[in-house]
C-alpha cells in the first residue's frame, strides 16, 4: 500500500505534539510515557470492540487471525471436530459445513442456546472438558480459539486433548504483536488485550507449552495480533 508523501492535514499531529511538549515540562518524560502507554492501551481496546460491533463478521474475518477459509482449508470432510469453549458456535458452524461431525462444548448455557438456535449440523453440549466428560471420546481435530489465555493451567487442557485428539488448532493473543508491550512490561503496566486474560503468549512460549504437553508444532502464523498454531 502506497502512501502519498504530502499529507492532507497534519493538524492532529501538531496539536498532539504541542500538548506533549507541555506535559513533558510539567510531569517529565517517565510519567508522560506512562500516561501515553495507558491512554493507548485503553483506546486500542475500545477501538477493537467498536470495530467488531460496527463491522461484525467482516471485521472478524478480514482483520483478525483465523479466517473461515483458513479453517476449512485445514479440515478434511472425514474429520470429527471438537470445538472447546465454543461460545455461540461461530467456529463450530463453520467447521460443520465441511467436517463429518462437529461437537461444540461450553459451560455457558446462554451461549449454547444461541449456538443451537442457528440450526446447523453441529452438535452442542453443556459442560467442562476438564471434568472428564469426553474422556472416552475420540476426535481428529480440536479447536482452541482464544481459550488458553483464560485458563489458570493451560497445560492441563492440552494434556487432556492430547489423549482424545490427533490435531489441535490454537489461536492465542500474540504479546509481541504490539511493540509498546515491551515498554508496558518494563514499566509494570497493564498490557493484556482483554480484562479476562490471565496470560498472553509469544511464539516461543506457546511452542514450549505444546512440547511440554506432548504436542509437536506443525505451523505457526502471526496475524491480527494473534498466533495461530496447528499441532499434532
Amino acid at each position: 500500500m502506497d502512501f502519498p508523501r504530502k499529507k492532507a492535514s497534519l493538524t492532529k499531529w501538531r496539536i498532539a505534539y504541542s500538548l506533549a511538549i507541555l506535559l513533558r515540562r510539567l510531569i517529565g518524560i517517565k510519567y508522560l510515557t506512562i500516561f501515553s502507554l495507558n491512554l493507548s492501551w485503553v483506546t486500542s481496546r475500545l477501538a477493537y470492540e467498536f470495530s467488531g460491533e460496527y463491522f461484525g463478521d467482516r471485521f472478524r474475518n478480514g482483520a483478525l487471525a483465523l479466517s473461515e477459509l483458513e479453517l476449512l482449508s485445514i479440515l478434511k470432510d472425514t474429520d470429527r471436530v471438537l470445538d472447546v469453549g465454543c461460545g455461540t458456535g461461530r467456529w463450530s458452524i463453520v467447521a460443520a459445513s465441511k467436517a463429518k461431525h462437529v461437537l461444540g462444548i461450553d459451560y455457558d448455557p446462554v451461549n449454547l442456546e444461541i449456538a443451537i438456535s442457528h440450526n446447523s449440523k453441529a452438535e452442542f453440549i453443556l459442560g467442562d472438558i476438564t471434568s472428564g466428560i469426553l474422556s472416552k471420546s475420540s476426535f481428529d481435530v480440536a479447536l482452541l480459539i482464544h481459550i488458553l489465555e483464560h485458563l489458570d493451567e493451560p497445560g492441563e487442557m492440552l494434556k487432556i486433548l492430547r489423549k482424545i485428539c490427533s490435531t489441535v488448532i490454537i489461536e492465542v493473543p500474540d504479546r509481541e504483536s504490539n511493540p509498546l508491550n515491551w515498554a508496558r512490561i518494563n514499566l509494570g503496566l497493564d498490557y493484556y488485550t482483554d480484562a479476562d486474560h490471565l496470560r498472553e503468549f509469544n511464539s516461543n512460549e506457546i511452542v514450549e507449552l505444546l512440547s511440554q504437553t506432548g504436542w509437536i508444532q506443525n505451523s505457526i502464523t502471526r496475524k491480527g495480533g494473534s498466533l495461530i498454531i496447528v499441532a499434532s
